[in-house]
């Protein structure tokens, strides 16, 4: 039981090293430069392919890599980037939810709203009203 905690806290330590310093880690990791182009590319629709391949690695082998690594699977990690993207649209636009949905490569409005509220809890439309509040 030991053993599980320290070697989940080295895995979450690692992690946010990796995410902190992606930038200075893009040439020499290949996770590094995958996550590196899943943020500079969320305003396309990423196939877990697509990632593997810029990464050089196999479509299994990627997606097992990362998931070990980061905690998360691919598709997770890209949802909640576009998330966090469209949060700090609906706060620093004008933008309204199906431009925000359209801009993030999102199916749908609907898809978006669905997948917003369930990483958040909230609709965008109350997310943006309670951002409101607080400025």
């Amino acid at each position: 039981m030991t053993k599980e905690l320290i070697i989940n806290l080295l895995q979450s330590k690692a992690r946010d090293f990796l995410l902190e310093k992606t930038d200075s880690l893009v040439g020499n990791n290949q996770l590094a430069f995958a996550i590196d182009y899943i943020r500079k590319n969320n305003h396309k629709v990423l196939s877990i392919d697509e990632v593997a391949q810029k990464a050089h690695m196999s479509k299994s082998t990627f997606y097992r890599y990362f998931k070990n690594q980061m905690g998360l699977t691919p598709n997770e990690f890209i949802l909640q980037g576009k998330i966090k993207q469209a949060k700090y649209l609906l706060i620093n636009t004008s933008q309204s939810v199906a431009e925000i949905a359209y801009e993030l490569a999102f199916a749908s409005s609907s898809q978006f709203i669905k997948h917003f509220k369930t990483i958040t809890g909230l609709t965008p439309f109350k997310f943006k009203k309670q951002n409101e509040k607080l400025a």
